[in-house]
C-alpha cells in the first residue's frame, strides 16, 4: 500500500493526472488522460483546473522538483492529511473545530478512522473518540515512528511541513550534533531526515507526547555512560529544549539507528565495547551475522558499511516494532523481489533460526525489517544473486587473450547487477558445461544453437549488450523452471 491511498479519491486522482502528465513532459493530453485513468473526459477537465491553481509563474511542471512540490500541496489541502497531521503531532484533535474547519460530515471522518485504524492495528496503534476528541493511542516511540514515515513519504526534504518549529533553529541544534567528526561526511537527505525526525520529537514532547521509561530498554542509563562523547549532546538536549532523560536517550539512540553513525571509527569501538560490557543481545546476533558473512578479517569500505547496517538495524528492531521497513530503505525490498527474488527468503530462513536459537531475544521478533536490513548489508558484500540460478558463459573470440580478458572484464561490470553469471573465456579454470558461449567470428564447424550467441564486434555494441540480456533472461527462466520441477 502506498501513502497516496488513504486519501479521498479525489486527491488520488488528482494526484493521478499531474504524475501523467509530468511523465508526458507537461503535455495534457484529455483524451489520453480518460483512457489511462478510466475517467471521463469532463471529469478529466474538473481535475486538471484544480491542478492548474497549483501551477505558477515561479512553479511549472517543467522539472521533477516542481512536480513534487506540486504534489505536496495537493496532499497538504486534503482534509485527510489535515487529520493524519494533527492526529500525529497534537495529543487530541478537537472533532467539532476539525468538522467546522474542513466543512465534513461526522460519519464521514468516522469511515475514515475506521479504515486508519485497520491500517495500523498492527502497530499496535488505534485512533479513538472521547469526549467529542479523537486521540491516536499507543506507545510514544510507535507514534514517531509513523509520523515519520508519513511526513517523509509526503516531503521528501522537498519542503518544510512543521510551521510550529523554526528550522533554522533545528538546523543549527543538528550542525552541532550530527557533523560530530567532519571526516565523515553526510548526505543531505539523510541530515533533512534527522531535521524532519527531531521535529517530529519535539513537536510531540512539547504537545505532552511524552516517551515512558519503560519504552527504552532497561540497560539504557548504563549503556549510555560508556560514550563520554556523546555526553553533551544530552546536556544540549535538557538545556536548549529542556527535554526530559528518556528524550535525551531516544535522540541518542536515533544516531545509533544510522549507520552513518558507526563509520565513525571511535563510535564504532565505543558501541561494540559498550554493547559487550552490558552484554546486550545486539552484539550477539551482530556476531553470529559477522561470522555468516564472513567479515571478521576484511577491511573495506563495503564491509565497514554492511556492519554498520546491521549495527543500525538492531537498535532500530529494539526501539520500534511492526515497521518493515525505515524511511531511508522503502523500495529495498520490491528492488531485491524483482532483481533477486530468492535472497529475501534465504536470508529470512538465517533470521528465523537466529530466532529459534534465541527466542528470549525480543528484536528478533522484527523478522520482516531484519530480513531486509541484513539482506542489504549480504548484497553490499556478498552476491545478491548467490541464490539465483547460476550462469557460465564462455568467451570465444578471435582476438588476442588479452582484449578476450577485457571483454569478459566488460561483460562482467555490465552483468553482475542484473544476474548470477559468470564470464570465462578457454583459460579459465572452469569444469562445469557452459550455458551460452558468445563468439565473434563463425568458422566452418560452426553449428547453430540455442546455447551460442554471434555478436558483430568485440567492442560490444549496445544491440550485442542486448541480445545477452535476453539469452540470460531465457537462461534463467528454464533454470527456474527446473528447480521448480524438482
Amino acid at each position: 500500500m502506498e501513502i497516496v491511498d488513504i486519501f479521498d479519491k479525489r486527491t488520488q486522482n488528482q494526484l493521478y493526472i499531474l504524475k501523467e502528465v509530468f511523465m508526458n513532459h507537461g503535455i495534457v493530453n484529455f483524451k489520453q488522460l480518460s483512457t489511462v485513468s478510466s475517467l471521463d473526459p469532463k471529469t478529466i477537465t474538473l481535475l486538471w483546473e484544480d491542478i492548474t491553481q497549483y501551477i505558477t509563474d515561479d512553479i511549472k511542471l517543467d522539472s521533477k522538483h516542481n512536480y513534487l512540490i506540486i504534489r505536496s500541496q495537493i496532499i497538504k489541502d486534503s482534509w485527510i492529511y489535515q487529520l493524519c497531521s494533527k492526529l500525529l503531532l497534537r495529543k487530541k484533535v478537537n472533532l467539532q473545530d476539525f468538522l467546522n474547519t474542513h466543512y465534513i460530515s461526522e460519519s464521514k471522518i468516522h469511515r475514515k478512522k475506521k479504515q486508519l485504524n485497520h491500517l495500523i492495528s498492527y502497530l499496535q496503534l488505534k485512533i479513538v473518540s472521547k469526549d467529542r476528541h479523537l486521540y491516536l493511542q499507543g506507545k510514544e516511540l510507535q507514534i514517531r515512528m509513523l509520523a515519520q514515515q508519513f511526513f517523509w513519504s509526503i516531503f521528501r526534504g522537498i519542503e518544510w511541513p512543521f510551521q510550529e518549529i523554526d528550522f533554522k533553529k533545528i538546523d543549527l541544534f543538528l550542525k552541532k550534533t550530527i557533523f560530530l567528526d567532519h571526516k565523515n561526511l553526510i548526505k543531505e537527505i539523510t541530515y533533512m531526515e534527522g531535521a524532519y525526525n527531531f521535529s517530529i520529537s519535539l513537536i510531540r514532547f512539547n504537545n505532552g507526547g511524552f516517551i515512558k521509561k519503560d519504552e527504552l530498554p532497561n540497560y539504557t542509563k548504563k549503556y549510555f555512560s560508556e560514550f563520554s562523547k556523546l555526553e553533551y549532546i544530552r546536556i544540549l538536549l535538557r538545556n536548549e529544549f529542556h527535554f526530559t532523560l528518556e528524550e535525551q536517550y531516544y535522540f541518542l539512540y536515533s544516531l545509533q539507528m544510522n549507520p552513518q553513525y558507526y563509520l565513525d571509527k571511535t563510535f564504532f569501538s565505543q558501541t561494540i565495547k559498550a554493547l559487550k560490557k552490558n552484554s546486550i543481545d545486539t552484539l550477539y546476533i551482530y556476531n553470529e551475522l559477522i561470522k555468516y558473512f564472513n567479515l571478521k578479517e576484511i577491511n573495506l569500505k563495503e564491509f565497514d558499511i554492511a556492519k554498520a547496517v546491521v549495527l543500525a538495524a538492531n537498535i532500530s528492531a529494539t526501539i520500534y516494532h511492526g515497521f518493515y521497513r525505515d524511511i531511508s530503505s522503502y523500495l529495498v525490498g520490491e528492488y531485491f523481489e524483482e532483481k533477486s527474488p530468492n535472497l529475501l527468503p534465504n536470508i529470512e530462513k538465517i533470521v528465523l533460526q537466529l530466532k529459534s536459537d534465541n527466542p528470549d531475544i525480543s528484536f528478533l521478533n522484527e523478522t520482516k525489517y531484519l530480513t531486509i536490513k541484513y539482506s542489504e548489508a549480504y548484497a553490499l558484500i556478498k552476491n545478491m544473486f548467490d541464490f539465483e540460478p547460476k550462469i557460465a558463459i564462455l568467451v570465444a573470440t578471435d582476438t588476442s587473450i588479452i582484449i578476450e580478458e577485457l571483454i569478459v572484464k566488460k561483460l562482467t561490470s555490465i552483468f553482475s547487477t542484473y544476474a548470477n553469471v559468470i564470464f570465462l573465456t578457454t583459460n579459465s579454470k572452469y569444469s562445469g558445461t557452459y550455458d551460452l558461449v558468445i563468439h565473434t567470428a563463425v568458422t566452418i564447424n560452426h553449428v547453430t544453437s540455442d546455447k551460442k550467441l554471434l555478436i558483430a564486434d568485440p567492442e560490444l555494441t549496445d544491440k550485442d549488450i542486448s541480445e545477452i540480456k535476453e539469452k540470460i533472461d531465457k537462461i534463467v527462466k528454464i533454470k527456474k523452471f527446473s528447480n521448480n520441477s524438482l
